[in-house]
């Protein structure tokens, strides 16, 4: 059941990565346009802040599918539902202190924005309240996605997803069309994500057996998951570091058009890295519980190595297409004013490509609970390219504070975390780098810089034709892939799959 939960998971994951792209491919444009770069802009930057308030989270989500997971392994029932007790009330005081926190950090919002009128802060401050509700609401409801996670429902999971995006941007594209602007849309997004909360209680009740105890907790257990938790916060705090600062820097030093271009990259470069963690994702549970039957470092890395081959052939196939046709395709999208997001999601992109197709990685490390060197480092790395940043985007605006996050990455996210994997946890990187990045890159990197002098300097008159070359290239990339690029492993993969397609549609 759980190889088939996984193999569901990915699945879904990637139809949900795929209606996602698609409708970010129709949205996006329509909400530009209808909010106008300003208003972009401001909804850009409230949803920035309020990315910091989530982290009040403190990695407990995360915790709990690591620990739900271990004490499944071991069939430890009771130590479940204290364990079950003991995060509901954490989360419950998280949403609470978030409250707080969010009122305090509203009250300062204009303290920061210095580039933007005072009209624009207020609307800010609204958006970024509006928003605090649905956080604040969102802490509780982290025990049941947890569980759901732990249980290895990825299924239903990856499903409720789907449904839930489809009614978010369907109502936010109806208070568009009403004509409210940041603000209906935030009302929209945090009605939506309130309201569907529900769907997974009543899903929990009926099939998962869901047990709380609050009395009798174990401090031991309690010690060991707030030293956990407290290393995956530093993570992710350097997430948000590299995620939202670049913005926020932007909103104080350049102001909202240099917040909504890079806005734009942002979510391109955000996309590109869902093709790794739709598959990464899935695999927590599973490599959680071959480190608590004490399965060798060799099994694991093999899991790690085949999994990054095929996070790699996916991304560098989606670099390629981007580097070739991605400034017609954002001309297109979102117009000309938008072009230099072009050069940005480059620039993010180079280093992503690496750490995305390693991040299952991530996964090892908290699995094996030596994930805290990593989050010292990364924070230490976060830090100095905060300080690298500020001048950067002050003299280059956008790809400035690009090239800054980029070179954070490439220090700490490859060289040292490379290091650390093949050193101190024992995966076998030199493996990786032979197997994955050299032996894999070498066909896109060729295929890409013929196709880039081919194709990407042309001027295409309009959509269509820009459509037909992406699918033109798609068609002769992919038997170069199968020849080249597929091990006999992953081409019996994908012939299972399409065989088991086949007999799924004779039925």
């Amino acid at each position: 059941m759980s190889r088939s939960q996984r193999e569901k998971g990915i699945i879904l994951s990637y139809v949900t990565m795929a209606f996602n792209l698609l409708i970010g491919f129709i949205f996006t444009p329509f909400l530009t346009r209808t909010l106008g770069d300003s208003e972009y802009g401001l909804y850009t930057s409230a949803a920035s802040i309020i990315a910091f308030i989530k982290m009040l989270d403190m990695g407990l989500g995360n915790s709990m599918v690591r620990f739900a997971s271990k004490m499944k392994a071991e069939k430890d029932k009771p130590g479940e539902m204290k364990l079950n007790g003991m995060f509901l009330l954490m989360f419950t005081g998280i949403g609470i202190l978030s409250v707080f926190v969010g009122l305090g950090v509203s009250v300062n919002i204009g303290s920061f924005l210095e580039k933007f009128t005072p009209e624009e802060v207020e609307r800010v401050r609204l958006i970024f309240l509006i928003l605090l509700i649905n956080i604040a609401l969102s802490f509780p409801f982290n025990v049941v996605s947890a569980q759901l996670s732990s249980h290895e429902r990825f299924a239903f999971l990856k499903i409720y997803n789907l449904v839930t995006d489809m009614c978010r941007y369907g109502l936010e594209a109806i208070i568009l069309v009403t004509g409210f602007k940041s603000v209906g849309l935030a009302v929209a997004s945090t009605f939506v994500s309130v309201v569907s909360k529900l769907v997974p209680i009543i899903y929990c009740k009926r099939n998962i057996e869901i047990k709380f105890s609050f009395k009798n907790f174990d401090k031991a257990i309690f010690r060991e998951v707030a030293s956990y938790s407290f290393f995956i916060f530093l993570n992710l705090l350097v997430d948000q570091l590299y995620a939202n600062t670049d913005k926020l820097l932007l909103g104080r030093y350049i102001g909202t058009s240099a917040v909504a271009i890079f806005g734009i990259a942002s979510n391109l470069s955000r996309d590109f890295n869902l093709f790794s963690t739709s598959i990464s994702g899935v695999f927590l549970p599973n490599i959680t519980k071959l480190v608590a039957t004490k399965t060798g470092m060799q099994e694991i890395s093999k899991t790690f190595i085949r999994t990054s081959r095929l996070q790699f052939i996916i991304l560098s196939f989606v670099y390629t297409g981007f580097l070739i046709f991605g400034k017609q395709f954002i001309v297109f999208w979102v117009g000309d004013f938008y072009t230099e997001a072009y050069y940005i999601t480059l620039i993010l992109m180079s280093t992503s490509i690496v750490t995305m197709s390693q991040n299952i990685g991530v996964s090892v490390l908290q699995a094996m609970n030596k994930h805290r060197v990593r989050s010292v480092m990364y924070l230490v790395i976060a830090v100095l390219n905060l300080g690298l940043t500020i001048p950067m985007c002050i003299k280059w605006s956008g790809i400035g504070a690009a090239i800054a996050t980029a070179f954070g990455n490439f220090c700490g996210r490859i060289v040292f975390m490379n290091w650390y994997y093949h050193k101190k946890i024992g995966l076998d990187m030199k493996a990786y780098w032979k197997g994955v990045f050299l032996r894999l890159g070498i066909v896109p990197a060729i295929y890409g810089t013929i196709g880039y002098l081919l194709l990407g300097k042309n001027a295409y008159p309009n959509v269509f034709a820009l459509l037909a070359a992406i699918i033109a290239y798609t068609l002769i990339y992919a038997p170069f892939a199968w020849f080249l690029v597929l091990n006999q492993e992953e081409k019996g993969l994908v012939i299972e799959k399409l065989n088991g397609l086949k007999r799924k549609l004779k039925k």
